[in-house]
């Protein structure tokens, strides 16, 4: 009998859904279509909605018939509401009203499906909304609507492949199969997570290609919802519960259905400052969230799967009355950990939860190298003083950092800023530009993942996270840095391996050159300098014992030497620069070059002055230049011109080699210069 019944729910949501798709496809095909009909077609579909919810609740629950008629009474009201008003031929993807009509009945109707399918086949959450839209009914629902919206599409362009991967990764967020196992939530997170990095490649295109009113609508709302939805996920990852995820999904899929409907016209509007730094901010708060949750999700899942009396359960299958999954804290009486696993903090309660793996090398666990760490345990245990004001700055600054420092979130970033390197590349005339590119392309992978987190060897503010630095590689990176920028320029460090410069040396960030420079900074830089200079010396000195470290008591179990070199480094790189990063549009890109706050980057900036210089092929086509191009391209105003009549070159300390002097010079007179290549 049990499963007639869940044949029986099956088979009525797939036809529904047919019913459904016939429907939206006779109204869209149409330019015109009258007004009634759109409202006749409204009640059909609010009619199968209330017939899901109340076959859901009489068969399944036991309720009384008599619920479906309140039901019925509310989706009449578009009908009833047709008889009365004044019948007109309406363009309906131009219409916001209609549009929304019909996209809130089929979400409605969606959810009622939804709710047919739990009820069938068990799934009980506490929450008749998270029981609805965390099941795979739901979940192939959207994926049908997202294949089902781009094949009737009149247009096909990165708006509408940006419509398509947001629903889909919705497709693929774990409560779509919570019943299923973590095994296939943490691959299911995955996937959802790749896709959206899609998307916001997708919506940075969007964003970029046109001023228009429809451009701007879609960039600016999907990357605030892609947020809310990895709040979501960040919090059914701390907290285990359903309710925020799967109501940020129903909202979503909502917005998604009346996006694909209505269709505004792509018309131009006036730039608007404001509108991209909101853009900008909402994406970087949905990256931050879902490195944030997929890092502490993926720790606490594969503990879980891979290394159970490690866990001990950080992240179980109960659930209560409000669809809240049971996080057990993974107690241990005695407060002793699996040798060279993990580590773990006191929780005072006379447990310890699991924080990040001290050897992650002698782990069972494959995912080791991708979720190495648990962000929130770590932001909320590592107290370094009773004051609340320095534990509250302790907090924010480890929920940043460890964030932005996670291998999930730098792979995802990373992927995401070659892209828009790539289109550099294809958009750059210079050839030389052109070859720089690849070298920076190339180094993403190399320098910003697999060298700083599975190598003993230090590259700034990246390093220690994993593999602990170590003296003799520390050693050697540097003399590896030298030689690269007395060889190439500060650029070898600046704008190849760091990964500040990946993420504003691209297509989207070359807009936010700054406009002004204060001429302070040139003189600041040098104080920036002087405690990159110290901690830099100091790790050796404490390393190789010609030190001794103070007595002090430290988070974690890192030493002295290395707790002051990953500090500094991740302070500078991963807090003050993420300030910076999340207001480009006011401080510009490459604030960090040109503002001097990076001693790291000042002190690469000397290899500047041995053979590095951006060349003038003819010092008199400069004199006679009036456009100057090649000062308003810098991202870090360097007076080129004027260093170029002086002495025919500039090779200041501050210039990063971008190149985009060189491109943008309308007589191509201007050349990078460096001893083993241009």
């Amino acid at each position: 009998m049990t499963l007639v019944v869940q044949w029986f729910a099956i088979l009525y949501d797939t036809v529904m859904m047919a019913l459904n798709f016939l429907i939206f496809w006779h109204l869209l095909r149409a330019e015109y279509v009258s007004n009634r009909a759109v409202m006749f077609f409204s009640s059909i579909i609010l009619y199968m909605a209330a017939e899901g919810f109340a076959l859901g609740y009489i068969i399944y629950e036991g309720g009384s018939p008599l619920a479906e008629l309140p039901a019925l009474v509310l989706a009449s009201v578009p009908l009833l509401v047709s008889g009365v008003i004044k019948p007109q031929n309406v363009r309906l993807q131009g219409s916001v009203k209609y549009s929304l009509l019909l996209a809130t009945s089929l979400v409605v109707d969606e959810v009622g499906m939804g709710y047919l399918y739990a009820k069938a086949f068990g799934v009980s959450l506490g929450n008749w909304l998270v029981d609805s839209v965390s099941n795979v009914a739901f979940g192939l629902m959207m994926l049908a609507d997202a294949l089902f919206f781009l094949l009737v599409s009149r247009r096909r362009g990165k708006p509408e492949y940006a419509l398509f991967t947001f629903a889909t990764a919705m497709v693929f967020l774990p409560n779509v199969v919570f019943v299923y196992g973590k095994m296939i939530m943490l691959i299911f997170s995955i996937l959802a997570s790749v896709i959206m990095v899609t998307n916001v490649v997708l919506l940075y295109l969007v964003q970029l290609s046109g001023f228009t009113f429809r451009r701007q609508f879609l960039a600016i709302s999907m990357a605030l919802l892609n947020f809310l939805m990895m709040y979501g996920l960040s919090d059914f990852a701390v907290t285990g519960s359903l309710v925020v995820l799967s109501l940020t999904s129903a909202i979503s899929m909502a917005w998604y259905l009346f996006a694909e409907v209505w269709e505004s016209k792509d018309v131009k509007i006036e730039p608007r400052p404001g509108l991209t730094f909101l853009f900008l901010v909402l994406v970087n708060l949905a990256e931050l969230a879902m490195g944030f949750g997929m890092t502490v999700f993926g720790f606490r899942t594969s503990l879980d799967l891979f290394m159970p009396s490690s866990a001990g359960g950080a992240m179980g299958h109960m659930h209560d009355a409000s669809g809240q999954m049971a996080v057990s804290s993974t107690m241990s009486q005695s407060g002793n950990m699996p040798s060279g696993t993990t580590s773990s903090m006191n929780m005072g309660m006379g447990g310890h939860m699991p924080m990040m793996r001290v050897q992650p090398w002698s782990s069972w666990d494959p995912l080791w190298w991708l979720f190495p760490f648990d962000i929130y345990s770590m932001m909320t245990m590592m107290k370094i003083s009773g004051n609340a004001l320095i534990n509250m700055f302790w907090s924010s600054f480890m929920l940043i950092m460890m964030t932005t420092m996670s291998p999930y979130y730098v792979i995802m970033m990373g992927s995401e800023m070659a892209f828009l390197v790539w289109e550099r590349y294809r958009r750059a005339k210079n050839l030389g530009v052109k070859r720089w590119t690849l070298v920076i392309l190339v180094s993403i992978p190399i320098f910003v993942v697999l060298v700083p987190y599975y190598t003993p060897f230090y590259v700034f503010g990246m390093s220690g996270m994993i593999i602990p630095v170590e003296v003799i590689p520390y050693l050697i990176s540097l003399a590896a840095v030298a030689i690269a920028v007395i060889l190439l320029g500060r650029r070898a460090y600046c704008n190849a391996v760091c990964m500040a410069a990946h993420m504003w040396t691209n297509v989207w960030y070359d807009q936010f050159k700054p406009k002004r420079h204060w001429r302070g900074w040139d003189y600041l830089r040098w104080a920036f300098l002087v405690p990159a200079i110290i901690v830099l010396a100091l790790y050796p000195l404490y390393g190789l014992g010609l030190l001794q470290p103070p007595a002090v008591k430290l988070p974690g179990a890192k030493s002295f030497a290395n707790f002051i070199l990953d500090f500094y480094g991740m302070f500078v790189l991963n807090y003050v620069w993420w300030f910076f990063f999340f207001l480009t549009p006011i401080f510009g890109a490459y604030s960090c070059a040109r503002q001097g706050w990076c001693g790291f980057g000042t002190l690469a900036g000397l290899g500047n002055k041995v053979f590095f210089k951006v060349k003038a092929n003819s010092v008199e086509t400069c004199k006679a230049c009036r456009s100057v191009e090649c000062e308003g391209a810098c991202p870090v105003k360097i007076p080129i011109r004027s260093d170029v009549l002086s002495k025919g070159y500039t090779n200041r300390i501050a210039c990063v080699g971008c190149g985009d002097c060189v491109e943008v010079c309308p007589y191509g007179n201007l050349t990078i210069r460096s001893l083993i290549g241009r």
